[in-house]
Formats: structure tokens, sequence, C-alpha cells
């Protein structure tokens, strides 16, 4: 679920409106999907639990969900580090 100012839910219309003009920008195809994925990575990156962001996307499964987010390369490192610091202690 995507707000907008003062709290409201985002409509359809507005994603329209908001992919046709980053269409023209960047001169390429974007879909919807596109910006529920950014938004899911983003906040997966900044440690938001997967419950909560399956609540914002308005997901029945948590395992749909998962599919919105990807680690970034830093944090696939960070994790290894993390492992392998376990390992080592």
């Amino acid at each position: 679920m995507f707000l907008v100012s003062g709290g409201r839910r985002i409509t359809a219309r507005v994603v329209t409106k908001a992919e046709a003009c980053a269409r023209r920008r960047l001169k390429t195809h974007l879909h919807p999907h596109v910006f529920c994925h950014t938004y899911a990575t983003r906040l997966h990156g900044l440690e938001t639990d997967l419950l909560v962001i399956q609540e914002f996307l308005g997901h029945e499964s948590v395992a749909t969900t998962s599919t919105y987010t990807r680690a970034s390369a830093a944090r696939q490192r960070q994790a290894i580090r993390r492992l392998e610091a376990g390992f080592s202690a």
C-alpha cells in the first residue's frame, strides 16, 4: 500500500501517471510492478521486517512478498562477513 500526503492510499491512476512520466524521462518501458519491487527492496535494505513489507504491499502470503525483495550485493557481503565471524569465534 502506497500513501500520499494526508495518509490516503495512492490510486492506480496516480501510479499510471507516474509510470508514464518516468517512461518518458528514462526513454524506456516501466511496468508498475517495478515500483513494487523497488519499494520492497528499499524497505528490505533498511532492515524492515518482511511481514511489515507484506502488509504494505497487501499480499496474503509472505512468499509472494519475498519475490519482490532483492538483497543488494553489499548486504549479501555483510551477511557472509557476519557468518564467517560467527565461525571464527
